[in-house]
């Protein structure tokens, strides 16, 4: 890692740099799928030498998702029942990506490329059961 810079190189702006053909403009918000961590922080070791680098310094983005369940059962008869049931999947309708490029050195350092999610976002189902 280079000197000056945060042990958590995915927050904040980028200091800018030229990484190959790829150039990273100062003031770039990190923490987006276009540039999740910032490239920038960092630099070859000497040859024969390690880094510097922390365990754990690079971390992908969260990965957290909420469903919801609710049903209501009605008795019809001595023996009938019927049951209504909601189901919702990814309640609050989160993307979920892919963690980004770890290669610092090449031209895709830090972009997430795809989402892991469900292109639909958030799918609800509803259900009747009867019971006899």
């Amino acid at each position: 890692m280079n000197p000056g810079f945060s042990n958590d190189p995915t927050r904040g702006v980028s200091a800018g740099c030229t990484i190959g053909l790829n150039v990273i403009a100062a003031g770039t918000l990190l923490g987006t799928p276009s540039l999740w961590y910032d490239p920038c922080a960092f630099s070859k070791p000497a040859a024969g030498t390690y880094g510097n680098l922390g365990r754990n310094t690079i971390t992908g983005p969260p990965l957290y998702n909420l469903d919801f369940s609710a049903d209501k059962g009605f008795k019809l008869t001595e023996a009938l029942n019927l049951q209504f049931r909601a189901e919702i999947f990814n309640l609050l309708n989160e993307a979920h990506f892919y963690a980004p490029g770890f290669n610092v050195f090449s031209g895709s350092a830090g972009v997430i490329t795809r989402p892991i999610s469900n292109p639909d976002g958030r799918l609800v189902q509803f259900g009747l059961k009867l019971a006899f």
